[in-house]
């Protein structure tokens, strides 16, 4: 039974992302969008094979895995690469964990694995085998759709997690690019198992090994992506350095693969897909005679999933959203959620944390840290209002966001960018709207902040995490909770508060008191006179925090409240914990306190409990 003071306030972006595209030819010539639709089920991530007839909109949607009875409510998992067939007849993906092959002419999924990790990249070989690769430990597997034999052959890095390119020789050799902490070319023969490494240790640095196959049949590769020099032929498991530059950088060759939001735009036999936004529902069509062709379609989706939110400065709920970025508003007088004026002009992945400040609001986009500015106050121009204020690649990933105790500036911290290890911190200076960075890993090495509040005084407390998402190696062993002068930005204590020593997901203060919940669900309350941690409650029973920094906030009626995936809680004055309501679907995003009602996220759906001043 629901409790009656909890309400489901609905989806607050009905749209889904799309992965990849590719424009493909039915065997009766009909032009075909191909293309995967992200959303968020109740469950969590899920995918599902958009085909979008490119002449009058019309979609037909393709849920998985077909055998379950369950449809389109499957969680299905979330896709990065997919690949069609040299001959046009098959789509391959994976979905989460599941490999699969879709007949493009039966219009059906044909073959399906359960297998470890998730495809990045796609290759086929001369005799029409499949070959793809996985994060997170670069394994290799191959398919072969005549003989349906499916196999798996190892780790390409023992190390690396992304082999983002891929390609198949004449010569019976597999070539991977991989990174991102530590570059590397690798070369792999399926037949022997013989596996080499192609970039000395030495050489080895930060970034993504590249191969790619050209339009003359020649695989070449470089040790960066983004470089063109120097330049190697790959052949018989070495790479022959390209000595003549005088001819232009080889073309890549078109193979069936599109990675994440890579598309293939050509039709064949001509005419192009000129546009196509899958959150917006519409396209632009050229079709072989250069006519151009407007297309609207549709599609089920269960909406976009939950970053953020906060109270914003007019009695409203705002918002982020992620895989596609919505910035939403919800107003509980009006009982009314949608997107804010002009976000389409804002590129991005989502704001992990926001922050209110007089009539503006705050945040970090991921991914890039790019720190930006809205006044709600005043209308919507593309120069001045949302205003970016800098792009900190020492906050690619951001997650902390708070204010200072005197609300002179608002302060961000996150994970760096890929394959790099710790995080630092950029203060904005509200008043002149200036951004800069304050670099702090000579103080936390190894860690990055992915939580701060401010205290009575002038001082800044901030949890840490271990992790190195994005290909990192950690090197910390344990998160810190930190006190740091707002003067000086110099860390002045530091401390370890729960012996497991895991990231520090949510703090909230209160009467120099410092609340906090780590990843392994141990409610810890630190004194900020004393520095001393002075309890440590299991609260595991409520399940697993939230995002970072979403799980506690202060409310107006003095008490702190709790959001965890299962349960709410309230936490007095004595420091005294309180159940107050079991949750009928899992928690993933917070938190907003205002007219007595606490606002969080479950998946793509906005909620909110009533407290009952009665219990308080």
């Amino acid at each position: 039974m629901v409790n009656a003071q909890l309400t489901d306030h609905g989806i607050v972006a009905a749209v889904s992302e799309g992965r990849g595209l590719i424009a493909h030819r039915t065997p009766e010539g009909e032009p075909i969008i191909i293309t995967i639709s992200a959303d968020r089920s109740e469950k969590g991530p899920r995918s599902s094979l958009l085909i979008v007839h490119a002449r009058t909109g019309k979609t037909d949607q393709y849920w998985c895995p077909p055998e379950s009875s369950e449809g389109e409510n499957v969680t299905g998992g979330e896709s990065f690469a997919s690949m069609l067939s040299s001959d046009g007849k098959f789509f391959y993906t994976m979905f989460g964990d599941l490999f699969l092959e879709f007949d493009l002419v039966k219009r059906e999924w044909t073959f399906s694995k359960k297998i470890e990790g998730m495809v990045m990249s796609f290759a086929e070989a001369p005799d029409g085998k499949v070959f793809f690769a996985n994060y997170p430990r670069s394994t290799l597997y191959s398919f072969d759709p005549r003989s349906r034999d499916f196999r798996y052959y190892g780790r390409l890095d023992d190390v690396e997690k992304y082999p983002f390119s891929l390609a198949v020789g004449n010569d019976g050799w597999i070539y991977a690019g991989i990174g991102t902490a530590k570059n590397n070319l690798v070369a792999f023969h399926p037949e022997s198992g013989v596996r080499i490494g192609l970039i000395g240790e030495n050489q080895r640095e930060t970034g993504e090994g590249y191969v790619f196959l050209g339009e003359d049949g020649v695989i070449y590769a470089t040790h960066q992506k983004k470089q063109k020099t120097p330049l190697f032929r790959m052949q018989n498991g070495q790479k022959i350095p390209v000595r003549d530059y005088s001819f232009p950088f080889p073309k890549k060759a078109v193979t069936g693969f599109a990675f994440w939001q890579h598309r293939l735009n050509d039709f064949p036999g001509g005419g192009k897909v000129e546009k196509f936004v899958l959150r917006d529902k519409r396209g632009l069509v050229v079709d072989e005679r250069g006519t151009v062709h407007e297309i609207t379609f549709d599609y089920k989706t269960n909406g976009a999933g939950i970053t953020s939110l906060t109270l914003g400065p007019d009695g409203t709920i705002w918002g982020s959203t992620a895989h596609p970025f919505r910035l939403w508003r919800y107003d509980p007088g009006k009982d009314v959620i949608g997107d804010w004026k002009g976000i389409a002009e804002i590129r991005g992945g989502n704001f992990p944390n926001l922050v209110t400040s007089d009539k503006k609001i705050y945040g970090a986009l991921y991914n890039g840290g790019m720190v930006w500015r809205f006044d709600t106050s005043k209308p919507w121009d593309k120069s001045a209002n949302p205003s970016l204020l800098g792009r900190f690649k020492e906050i690619a990933r951001p997650r902390a966001a708070t204010k200072t105790s005197d609300g002179k500036h608002i302060v961000f911290g996150g994970y760096p960018g890929y394959g790099i290890v710790g995080g630092d911190l950029v203060f904005v200076n509200t008043s002149n709207e200036e951004a800069i960075m304050v670099k702090i890993q000579d103080q936390i090495p190894g860690l990055s902040t992915i939580v701060m509040r401010s205290l009575p005084g002038g001082l800044l407390v901030g949890g840490t995490s271990t992790a190195a998402p994005g290909g990192g190696s950690a090197t910390a062993k344990k998160a810190v909770l930190y006190l740091m002068d707002e003067t000086s930005r110099q860390i002045v204590f530091q401390t370890v508060p729960v012996a497991s020593g895991r990231d520090i997901m949510s703090l909230e203060v209160r009467n120099g008191l410092v609340y906090g919940i780590t990843a392994d669900a141990q409610l810890f309350v630190f004194n900020a006179g004393s520095k001393k941690i002075i309890s440590q409650t299991d609260i595991s029973a409520y399940g697993l925090p939230t995002r970072p920094g979403q799980s506690l906030i202060l409310a107006e009626d003095g008490n702190i409240y709790g959001v965890m995936s299962k349960g709410i809680f309230k936490i007095g004055n004595d420091s005294a914990i309180t159940k107050l309501a079991d949750l009928p679907e899992k928690a993933t995003a917070g938190i907003a306190f205002y007219n007595s009602r606490l606002y969080f996220g479950c998946g793509s759906r906005l909620w909110s409990y009533k407290i009952d001043k009665t219990s308080l």
